[in-house]
């Protein structure tokens, strides 16, 4: 009873504090380390789809843009609460984007990196993985998050954790700070490519699942 009523009043924090605010969706520009086909900046139309989404079924005041920033301006990356990193490659990180990612996860803010699945690969998660436990938080390990975890219950409920789309399914892996707050979440399954609404690759119920697991990062990121 106790933990239910705790996520009632983060869900009404979320939705009343925000209110008076539009809630800002924020892709993080950045290189690989080989040539790709799916960078940074793929299917922006997709995140387009899951913002409307957002709209319909939140009542938090949502912007139906795709901001883009870079770690290289950690005083621009800083506005926002959380930001998106998604691509199919190894991520190429200079020493600056790693010391201001740092000092950005360290203030407060949720890096969400998603692995845009290439030929059913996780090149992207293994390396992001390896990029945050070696250069950003060295001797840090991420870990794979229990299915208990908050993310999965803020608003809508992942009884069985983070939901598949494709990919190699590892779950949901976070990085959290000493006061247990999550500071990155880092997910194989490619939720953006279950936010393709005119594709629909996955089925009906597969893309409702996706916005739903979407609007709880954005909700944990917004209470957090």
């Amino acid at each position: 009873m106790q933990v239910k009523i705790f996520f009632l009043l983060m869900l009404f924090i979320s939705q009343n504090v925000f209110s008076g605010q539009e809630f800002q969706w924020v892709r993080v520009k950045f290189d690989t380390k080989r040539e790709i086909k799916d960078k940074w900046d793929i299917n922006l139309n997709y995140d387009r789809d899951f913002l409307n989404a957002v709209s319909e079924m939140t009542t938090l005041k949502v912007e139906v843009k795709v901001n883009t920033v870079s770690f290289n301006n950690l005083e621009e990356v800083t506005k926002y609460p959380m930001v998106f990193i998604h691509t199919e490659g190894e991520p190429k990180l200079s020493e600056k984007e790693v010391r201001n990612m740092r000092e950005y996860l360290e203030r407060g803010g949720l890096l969400w990196a998603d692995d845009c699945v290439f030929e059913k690969g996780d090149y992207f998660f293994k390396g992001m993985k390896e990029e945050l436990e070696t250069r950003i938080f060295p001797g840090k390990k991420m870990e794979l998050l229990p299915i208990t975890h908050e993310i999965y219950h803020t608003q809508y409920e992942f009884p069985e954790g983070l939901p598949y789309f494709q990919g190699v399914n590892h779950g949901g892996w976070g990085l959290s700070d000493d006061k247990g707050r999550l500071m990155v979440f880092l997910t194989a399954t490619d939720v953006h490519c279950g936010w393709a609404k005119k594709e629909m690759f996955f089925g009906e119920a597969k893309l409702l699942e996706a916005y739903k697991m979407g609007i709880n990062i954005i909700m944990y990121a917004l209470t957090h």
